[in-house]
């Protein structure tokens, strides 16, 4: 598996976190009650609860050689995570993300999101990537099925009902093909 540490795409800069340089940023865009409403903790984090998550996403990749990205505009400004995550009670890898509210509408969460799953199946040749959303948050199940998953279930956890959405390194493969 390759290590994959940076990410670039047309408008963004995916990069691991940098506890110093990110911590005031990333814990404004944590801060907004709506961003944090779709997140396990389903409001707004403090700046403590941001840079524990910060530190939880930074391990991710020291125990694992993938993780979650922070995500900055080309012109530097921070504006939210995207990326891998272990999920322990699934044995499943998840792509997660989110982004301030302000950046909301604009296709970054699609345009992130799709530059992770091409690394997925590309470049860390995982053989199934999945996501998780909260059925309210419409626009998350959206980027999940532009960047190519399916919805297979409905499912309880971390004390949340969520979508399932998946898709398989043959499904990737099988879109590209399409092309």
């Amino acid at each position: 598996m390759e290590l994959v540490q940076t990410l670039v795409t047309d408008r963004l800069i995916l990069r691991m976190f940098d506890e110093e340089k990110d911590a005031e940023n990333y814990a404004r865009v944590l801060g907004q009650d709506e961003v944090g409403r779709y997140l396990p903790k389903r409001g707004a984090y403090s700046p403590e609860e941001a840079m524990r998550m910060m530190a939880f996403f930074i391990k991710g990749w020291e125990d694992r050689g993938f993780g979650t990205f922070a995500v900055q505009m080309k012109d530097g400004e921070l504006i939210g995570h995207c990326g891998l995550n272990y999920v322990k009670d699934l044995d499943e890898v998840e792509l997660l993300y989110a982004f301030s509210r302000e950046s909301w509408g604009q296709g970054f969460a699609a345009e992130a999101a799709a530059a992770c799953v091409k690394a997925v199946f590309e470049r860390l040749h995982l053989d199934r990537l999945i996501g998780l959303a909260m059925p309210a948050n419409q626009g998350s199940g959206k980027v999940l099925k532009k960047v190519g998953m399916a919805r297979e279930k409905d499912i309880s956890l971390w004390n949340m009902e969520l979508q399932y959405f998946s898709m398989t390194a043959e499904d990737y493969w099988s879109s590209k093909k399409d092309l």
